[in-house]
């Protein structure tokens, strides 16, 4: 499996979940935990997710994340 489609698919459990345990998802997509740490850590840079010790929290909800702000918007849609 990809790194992005991973990604992905840990930001709609996170999502749905609200927090995720790295040996869970290491289980899940047979990888090693540091794959997992490391697609945590991308997916904290993008303001997804919230690291902790052993996981991570839901920060806010993953379409937010992806989209501009509202004003941003519209004025690109005038």
């Amino acid at each position: 499996m990809l790194a992005a489609t991973r990604r992905l698919r840990i930001g709609q459990i996170i999502t749905q979940e609200g927090q995720v345990q790295v040996s869970d998802l290491a289980r899940r997509f047979r990888v090693s935990d540091e794959t997992i740490r490391r697609d945590l850590a991308e997916l904290e840079k993008e303001g997804i997710l919230q690291r902790n010790y052993g996981g991570a929290i839901l920060k806010q909800p993953i379409e937010s994340a992806l989209l501009p702000p509202l004003e941003e918007r519209q004025v690109v849609h005038r």
